[in-house]
């Protein structure tokens, strides 16, 4: 059963931590193992997007793109009981990483965030193979340091939110008594939104909504330092294409794309017990 939980938690790093109350060594809570988790990221954000404003609403039919490395805090928590187990996980960028974009309206230098909360649920089918379903949250935000509307209080800011359903299986492979090597893949069906808070003329705002999709491949190595202390390492790529139309009616026949593309190296600790 230790094997078990142990192979399970390999393939499911997480997010958050609690406290866990005491229960009496018959209970069904006994029979849990918890595992939270610490790590930190660098996560390498590429993002271009198309807004397509044919009859001149918003200065006309544009692109624009950045690059930029963040530097993330990972935590999380994972709770197994025999076959099954339940994740909990939040990476957020702890510093603001600054970049020149061409992004539309961003034009200049911007500060960039990135969000995501992740809760997952999975059962071990055969040894080595789980299959999971879960709930995902993500939000990049751009915030203006020069170019259009640099002036402005509170700072320009664009925020491109997804979330919603995915699933997904992975596979766990023992390496002997050395550590377990995990791969996965996950598709998420979401909703996406695109904002911004300019308030330099009477609605002239951006809202849109639309339809997000999202591709995750990973592969982790985790391997014991003591009975109840462990390592990990995390490669993992992530995609989300968004289309979406104006929602507020300020700008009502342009529409926008958008494609962010993450990939993430990680390093962390987690206990068990």
């Amino acid at each position: 059963m230790i094997k078990m939980k142990k192979t399970l938690l390999a393939a499911s790093i997480s997010a958050m931590a609690f406290s866990q109350m005491a229960y009496a060594e018959d209970s069904f809570w006994s029979k849990i193992t918890w595992a939270p988790t610490a790590g930190v990221q660098m996560k390498n954000l590429s993002f271009d997007q198309d807004l397509n404003d044919p009859n001149n609403l918003a200065g006309g039919t544009r692109s624009g793109d950045f690059e930029v490395d963040m530097p993330v805090l990972s935590l999380g928590l994972t709770a197994v009981y025999d076959r099954f187990y339940v994740a909990i996980k939040r990476d957020d960028s702890f510093d603001d990483a600054l970049t020149n974009t061409t992004v539309p309206f961003t034009g200049g230098k911007s500060s960039v965030e990135r969000e995501d909360m992740s809760l997952t649920f999975g059962m071990n089918v055969v040894t080595g193979l789980n299959v999971f379903v879960g709930y995902m949250d993500g939000e990049t935000t751009l915030k203006n340091i020069t170019g259009f509307a640099s002036a402005q209080t509170p700072r320009y800011t664009q925020e491109y939110k997804e979330d919603g359903l995915f699933t997904g299986v992975s596979y766990s492979l023992p390496i002997k008594e050395m550590g377990t090597l995990s791969f996965s893949t996950a598709y998420a069906f979401m909703d996406g939104t695109y904002e911004d808070n300019f308030n330099g003329a009477p609605n002239q705002d951006f809202e849109y909504d639309g339809d997000s999709e999202g591709l995750s491949l990973g592969v982790t190595w985790s391997a014991p330092i003591t009975e109840t202390i462990g390592y990990y390492l995390d490669l993992r790529y992530q995609q989300y294409d968004f289309e979406g139309d104006d929602a507020n009616g300020n700008f009502p026949t342009t529409d926008v794309e958008t494609e962010e593309k993450l990939l993430t190296y990680s390093a962390g600790l987690q206990w068990y017990f």
